[in-house]
């Protein structure tokens, strides 16, 4: 029974993802989730007692995810000069994204929308740089020689501009860019990497004028 209800309970959460990033979250109802998961609409009210609540549980799993995912390369030994360590690092994270781009267009569209809510991709931001990954971030690098004393405001906006909100567009936008521009999607993402690696990384890398990318 247990393992029936986490199965119902999963199937609603990736109907309603599939749904909210085709119609939107205001779009998108109950009835409709309902109707796509072949559940009576009953069975979501026990689970979830609203539609906020379903989209909450949706931000708070892939935030949990993707925490656990950076801080494992955080506590790693931080290479920026080594291009085949950052083409890692890149290929993982973006496998990551890519397996919960409908996530990505919701959070986009939310964060977009013009209230006083806090914008869902900043929930993100606070996860991924939480006071311990950032200190274990900061203490790597300096090891390493890089000049990052009290810079905790200026990476939070670096890894937010020149990072995070780059690699959400690409992932978001490049099916349509391929076909658009009639590009296969392995040259695409070689572009955007070398892209990725001249503008974000050499950030990074200008800290130690001695450092330079592979």
């Amino acid at each position: 029974m247990a393992r029936d209800s986490k199965a119902s309970r999963e199937k609603i959460l990736a109907i309603a993802i599939s749904m909210f990033a085709r119609k939107g979250f205001d779009g998108a109802r109950m009835d409709g989730i309902a109707k796509e998961a072949n559940v009576n609409k009953a069975l979501i009210y026990y689970y979830f007692k609203s539609k906020s609540m379903i989209l909450e549980e949706i931000f708070k799993t892939f935030d949990q995810e993707a925490s656990t995912l950076v801080s494992g390369f955080f506590q790693d030994q931080i290479d920026l000069t080594d291009t085949n360590w950052i083409r890692s690092f890149f290929d993982t994270y973006m496998d990551f994204l890519e397996d919960r781009k409908d996530i990505l267009r919701i959070m986009i569209t939310e964060s977009l929308k013009s209230n006083d809510a806090e914008p869902p991709i900043f929930g993100f931001l606070k996860v991924l740089f939480q006071q311990e990954s950032t200190d274990a971030l900061i203490n790597t690098m300096k090891q390493q020689g890089y000049a990052l004393d009290d810079q905790k405001e200026q990476i939070l906006v670096t890894e937010f501009f020149t990072d995070i909100i780059p690699i959400i567009s690409y992932i978001v936008f490049k099916d349509k860019w391929s076909r658009f521009f009639d590009i296969d999607k392995q040259k695409l993402k070689d572009l955007f990497f070398e892209a990725y690696k001249s503008t974000h990384i050499a950030y990074h890398l200008s800290q130690t004028p001695d450092k330079i990318t592979g």
